[in-house]
């Protein structure tokens, strides 16, 4: 399929990991379920902008992980972690591995085994 002649159909990647910052694991996406997992980020949930001037953000911290069910709701308001467990048990494989693999300051693993230099291909 296209997405260019309007098939949504298929999915170019089964799973999205989201990296933010040094190296934080902030979330993952597999298939259409995306789980948030517990991190610092800042938050423009506060005073509006103005006269074209963005809002001021502020430091917020997710505490516990957050499960959304991206094609249902893609704006990611309703977070349904109590009701797939086994939803968030498939996600976390991926989780353990990515850490594993890639690290994750969010829990204190700053490089994983599979890290490289910079600028080499392996």
């Amino acid at each position: 399929g296209s997405l260019l002649k309007g098939d949504f159909t298929s999915e170019p990647r089964e799973t999205i990991l989201y990296y933010h910052g040094k190296n934080n694991l902030n979330a993952v996406r597999k298939g259409n379920w995306k789980l948030v997992l517990p991190h610092t980020y800042r938050s423009y949930n506060t005073e509006p902008g103005n006269d074209g001037y963005g809002g001021k953000r502020i430091r917020t911290v997710l505490e516990r992980p957050e499960l959304y069910n991206m094609m249902r709701d893609p704006g990611e308001q309703y977070n349904v972690i109590e009701y797939y467990p086994e939803k968030v048990s498939e996600i976390m494989v991926v989780v353990d591995k990515a850490r594993e693999e890639l690290g994750d300051l969010n829990v204190g693993i700053e490089k994983g085994n599979e890290n490289r230099e910079i600028g080499k291909l392996n």
